[in-house]
């Protein structure tokens, strides 16, 4: 790992974070395909990636709008993981990106092999895989800690079984510091953003 386990300021924190790694994004922004200013660019290079936007409350097309925004670059594949009704094609666009559907962000039988199986079908390919997921703050008003830590556990072992690089959201100011403890632990580096910049923590 690359960043200093004391912290560091990073002006651009995926210089300070390596491929393979699970990252927890501390910020009041639940939108991981949209959340500034990390990464300004991905820890992989798109174009020979897979990239797997989840989210929980978005609509396809606003994580594609994101994404565009943010990055502007096609990954090698794409897919937009959403839940319940908002879950629909974007119509009318050409798009890297295909997209999935679960019936809800509390299905996480569902969840988890969608997550798994299309990181897996990229491993296969040779992919980088970039995993990103919003939030762990959405999750829980699914689902309760002990579920939704032993969900985000699974996940982030499986990522790193594969060396996929994935970056989880949670919003530090809608939990109290034991819960943001807890899932703290499951990570290989923090990425927190404060009042004086970003900063990067490895264990």
């Amino acid at each position: 790992m690359s960043a200093d386990p004391d912290g560091t300021n990073a002006a651009d924190p995926a210089t300070a974070i390596d491929p393979g790694s699970a990252v927890l994004v501390l910020d009041g922004t639940t939108d991981a395909a949209a959340a500034p200013p990390f990464p300004d660019r991905p820890v992989v290079d798109p174009a020979d990636a897979g990239v797997l936007l989840v989210s929980l409350a978005g609509a396809p097309r606003r994580c594609l709008g994101a994404w565009d925004r943010r990055v502007g670059t096609d990954p090698a594949d794409g897919a937009i993981l959403c839940t319940g009704p908002t879950a629909t094609a974007v119509d009318g666009t050409e798009s890297a990106f295909s997209v999935l559907a679960v019936s809800s962000p509390g299905a996480l039988t569902p969840l988890g092999i969608r997550i798994t199986e299309r990181i897996d079908a990229w491993t296969d390919r040779g992919y980088r895989v970039d995993l990103q997921f919003d939030s762990i703050t959405t999750l829980l008003q699914y689902v309760d800690v002990q579920r939704g830590y032993r969900f985000v556990n699974r996940i982030t072992g499986h990522c790193a079984a594969v060396n996929a690089t994935a970056r989880f959201h949670l919003d530090p100011d809608a939990h109290d510091e034991r819960t943001v403890s807890t899932f703290r632990g499951l990570f290989d580096a923090v990425v927190e953003h404060r009042d004086d910049g970003v900063r990067v923590r490895s264990r």
